[in-house]
């Protein structure tokens, strides 16, 4: 099988750094959300300035700095799917990042998981494309428990209930069929998203420090597919939320 043709060599044919230099002051720490809105909002909120951008034919994507009490922490919309969203971090880190916080949307496989309910993955299901050229071949991969800590901690304070649990990720949402969700139930996933397991192999890879949760959305655990929050979700609530995986990241 292809995907079992791991090749350990570090690096590619092609670098991020053929494509993204080191910048000077760059934030430490950068943090994902892949609404360009909720990114927008907090510029505003917290002042940020530009830090550098993701150049790329779709057009730009602008890297802020901002200062969250006390810390500096770089903000950028991340691209959406596996394969985009870890070219996004190879070179984010090719800027100067050495830690990565990621906060979006996910399905739900569980139906009595409300919308907006917060979600902590402890493993991803490898069902993308991507983590196959950065780690062996496995069905599953782990997140960081340092990482799971440090989120828990910070809902813990605010009284916020969430879940933790194995999450899906595939790179094909409009295949995710009847059969492969129940197989991925019993398998113990709770929730579906697009790039966890990749971003889990990249940081292992590049020794990247890279913590992530999620919130449900859509309800994949019904006779017909339920929308929820998906797609229509106010930016301030978004807003709300990405502020939880700001104060995550300052504590990583």
């Amino acid at each position: 099988m292809i995907l079992e043709q791991y090749d350990s060599e570090k690096w590619g044919i092609l670098r991020p750094d053929h494509v993204a230099s080191p910048k000077d002051n760059f934030p430490r720490t950068v943090v994902f959300e892949f609404s360009r809105y909720v990114i927008e909002e907090t510029v505003k909120a917290y002042g940020g300035e530009k830090a550098a951008k993701l150049v790329s034919v779709a057009g730009d994507t602008p890297v802020y700095r901002i200062n969250y009490k006390g810390h500096e922490l770089g903000i950028c919309q991340s691209w959406i799917g596996a394969a985009a969203c870890v070219s996004n971090m190879e070179e984010i880190v090719a800027m100067g990042a050495k830690k990565i916080f990621v906060c979006g949307e996910c399905g739900v496989l569980d139906g009595s998981i409300e919308d907006a309910h917060l979600i902590i993955p402890t493993s991803a299901v490898r069902d993308e494309g991507t983590s196959y050229h950065y780690l062996p071949a496995s069905d599953e991969i782990s997140m960081d428990g340092e990482c799971i800590d440090i989120i828990e901690e910070v809902f813990r304070e605010r009284r916020l209930p969430y879940t933790k649990g194995k999450i899906w990720t595939t790179d094909a949402p409009y295949r995710e069929t009847r059969r492969k969700t129940k197989e991925r139930r019993q398998q113990g996933c709770i929730a579906v998203d697009m790039e966890c397991s990749a971003l889990a192999a990249f940081a292992k890879l590049r020794d990247i420090k890279y913590g992530q949760f999620v919130y449900a959305a859509d309800n994949l655990d019904a006779s017909e597919w339920q929308q929820r929050g998906l797609t229509v979700r106010p930016v301030s609530e978004k807003f709300r939320i990405f502020n939880l995986a700001l104060e995550c990241a300052s504590r990583i």
